[in-house]
């Protein structure tokens, strides 16, 4: 009976993780409520844990490796995560563009980040998230850092960057991280604000087929000059400039 439980609710996990984009999950769609068998038994775990005052060992183990299998299916190395947890949908999720918590950076920040980012990298990206990545109509407000760092990734490869220039990926890697690292946490011309601009010129560059218009020095020089247009920006807009700097001379 226990381990019946736990099966569900590591069914309904998977479930969960593994939907197809849309609102109906793959349960519904075979056609059976895993919830409802879940609830069922549930109410008898509990039936025996009042007779017999607690649950035995064993159960205990068994919902720990259900956490455990939980973790594992939110695991870059065992799902892709662009796949699974975005909304590739046309439209915008509409977050807010100053998020305070991104604001509180550190070096142990910035080395979580790299950390994430390249476990990411080692993840392939679906044929339909590429795609959608080329276009302007790209909604950017729900990728985190990490994934931002991999979809930047992703364009020079996408354009062939890597083979034309004899670029290795490692040294790609270090250089978008340092690009990373040396945007300020402002709260406008920061990484997420740098990842925009450059995913609309990436956007335009295959909507009006620019590898074929112009040279691929041009195409490099594009993408990366949008990547770092607003490098090591203070936040401060140009009235504040002009008005504060020759206090300063």
């Amino acid at each position: 009976m226990f381990c019946s439980s736990l099966r569900i609710k590591a069914l309904n996990e998977l479930f969960y993780w593994a939907h197809k984009r849309g609102d109906q999950p793959i349960a519904e769609q075979l056609g059976f409520d895993v919830g409802a068998i879940e609830k069922r038994l549930q109410a008898l775990e509990k039936r025996v844990f009042i007779e017999n005052g607690e649950l035995p060992t064993s159960v205990c183990d068994i919902q720990s490796r259900v956490e455990e299998f939980k973790n594992k299916l939110q695991s870059v190395e065992h799902l892709s995560w662009l796949g699974l947890f975005k909304d590739i949908s046309s439209g915008t999720s509409l977050q807010p563009f100053w998020d305070k918590k991104a604001l509180q950076r550190n070096s142990d920040h910035d080395r979580k980040i790299r950390e994430k980012y390249l476990r990411m990298s080692q993840v392939q990206i679906t044929d339909e998230v590429r795609q959608y990545l080329r276009k302007p109509t790209f909604d950017n407000w729900q990728w985190d850092d990490p994934e931002m760092l991999v979809l930047l990734q992703q364009m020079y490869i996408d354009l062939g960057i890597l083979t034309k220039f004899n670029i290795e990926l490692p040294v790609l890697q270090n250089w978008l991280f340092e690009i990373y690292r040396n945007y300020n946490p402002v709260p406008f011309h920061n990484f997420k604000h740098c990842f925009m601009v450059a995913q609309m010129m990436y956007g335009l560059t295959w909507l009006i087929d620019l590898p074929n218009k112009v040279d691929d020095i041009d195409v490099l020089i594009l993408i990366t000059s949008a990547i770092c247009h607003d490098l090591d920006h203070p936040g401060y807009n140009n009235a504040y400039q002009v008005s504060y700097l020759p206090l300063n001379t």
